[in-house]
């Protein structure tokens, strides 16, 4: 019988330790979004294309979401100014979402459409419950596998939008 109290007993604590909702996805992280703010640009120059993001964010509210919404949705795109088409060495590699003092960091989803030559494509899912209708800003990182050197592109005054 003891036995059984202990499993069951650990059982109940892991579970409940294991709750994802109680984790959070963003963070205070002050000194971090300064050096992404410093090191980031409208537009940025590689190989003789000149890029620059764009990004579209949004929670879901229809009826068969939680009463407070879905987890922050963030569409990105990254787009050749001249539509150019962008070489296969440049990618979109992680994204950060500021908040005032918050910040949310994630890579991207492995899903990829078909898109025009002069852009790429990137989404992130599972966000924080932000908003909506507020305005962040958007960082993206930018990596030209074959210099390995990172740029940062920045789109600020996104807002959250919803939809219902």
């Amino acid at each position: 019988m003891r036995t059984f109290g202990l499993i069951l007993t650990l059982t109940l604590l892991l579970n409940s330790s294991c709750s994802e909702d109680e984790q959070p996805n963003w963070s205070i992280d002050k000194a971090k979004i300064n050096k992404l703010l410093n090191s980031s640009t409208e537009q940025v120059t590689i190989e003789g294309t000149t890029l620059e993001l764009h990004a579209y964010l949004w929670r879901d509210f229809m009826p068969i979401s939680p009463p407070d919404g879905k987890n922050l949705i963030s569409i990105n795109w990254l787009v050749d100014v001249d539509s150019i088409a962008i070489p296969t060495n440049i990618l979109l590699s992680e994204q950060y979402v500021i908040n005032g003092d918050s910040l949310w960091s994630t890579s991207y989803t492995n899903e990829i459409r078909e898109t025009q030559p002069y852009l790429v494509e990137r989404v992130s899912r599972d966000g924080p419950k932000w908003g909506p209708n507020i305005e962040v800003t958007v960082i993206a990182k930018v990596i030209d596998t074959n210099t390995k050197l990172e740029h940062f592109l920045i789109r600020e005054n996104q807002q959250i939008l919803r939809t219902d």
